[in-house]
């Protein structure tokens, strides 16, 4: 489907582990951004366990507060992790729950169910599946494969972009790039052979502002990028995000994709 090249995926490269153990090998390097980027997207939302915690770092426990807005208190956020981190846990209480804690690998284990180091070449890159019960999702997997192989000239790009860490539409910059084009590709894979079963759908967020970028693009020009690292094709996208940029500034009354034209 995307004509790749390099490994495949085999006992090498691929381990699955229980829950207790992917949560003790988390990388130690990404934790807190991993924790913001958690509170982020799911901060807000009360029923969480990403949202007890942030409405109980915030002291509100009772439904007292009207609904809170992590992405527009990200100043909060880092102080939560910060604080999360130097105690080893997180706290949360809600309503009559009793207190509950949590340590911050374990805590990052219930949102992530596999992980890519894709810091060095294709072949020295390995995924790990977190097991549920001896399971695990046949899509996670297909998610993390589409990293194993993402080049590395795309992945630098990406590295190398000093906003990275910026809103992109209504997601974080290095997400949509990286998470985003993963989860498009995951998801056509998926849908290629229903025999892998049903799709669990990831990263709506960064997913809907590559939807924006395929249209703007075409899917051969984004394949090409992330799976060839084609110089053109990269460059032309990382013009295209930044031109997005300019012009939510210049226009944020129609702060659509524009597209670098010869």
């Amino acid at each position: 489907m995307f004509d790749l090249s390099g490994p495949g995926l085999t006992a090498k490269n691929v381990s699955f582990v229980d829950e207790k153990e992917f949560a003790a090998k988390y990388p130690g390097g990404d934790i807190e951004e991993q924790l913001k980027f958690i509170f982020w997207y799911d901060g807000g939302h009360v029923s969480t366990v990403a949202g007890k915690i942030f409405y109980s770092y915030l002291g509100y426990i009772f439904l007292e507060h009207p609904p809170l807005n992590p992405r527009t208190q990200m100043g909060t956020v880092e102080e939560l992790v910060k604080q999360g981190v130097k105690d080893g846990y997180f706290w949360y209480r809600f309503l009559t729950d009793p207190m509950g804690r949590i340590s911050p690998r374990d805590f990052i284990a219930l949102y992530i169910g596999g992980i890519t180091d894709i810091s060095g070449s294709q072949a020295r890159r390995s995924i790990r599946m977190q097991m549920y019960d001896h399971t695990a999702y046949v899509k996670t997997l297909v998610h993390e494969a589409c990293h194993l192989y993402v080049s590395v000239a795309f992945r630098d790009a990406v590295n190398d972009r000093k906003d990275n860490q910026e809103i992109f539409g209504d997601a974080i910059l290095s997400k949509v790039l990286l998470e985003g084009f993963a989860e498009r590709f995951a998801r056509e894979v998926m849908a290629a052979n229903p025999a892998f079963g049903p799709v669990v759908e990831a990263y709506p967020l960064e997913f809907g502002q590559v939807v924006r970028l395929v249209a703007a693009l075409g899917e051969d020009s984004i394949r090409k990028a992330y799976f060839k690292g084609d110089a053109g094709e990269i460059k032309n996208l990382m013009k295209t995000v930044d031109l997005y940029k300019a012009n939510t500034i210049t226009n944020v009354t129609n702060p659509d994709l524009m597209m670098p034209v010869p």
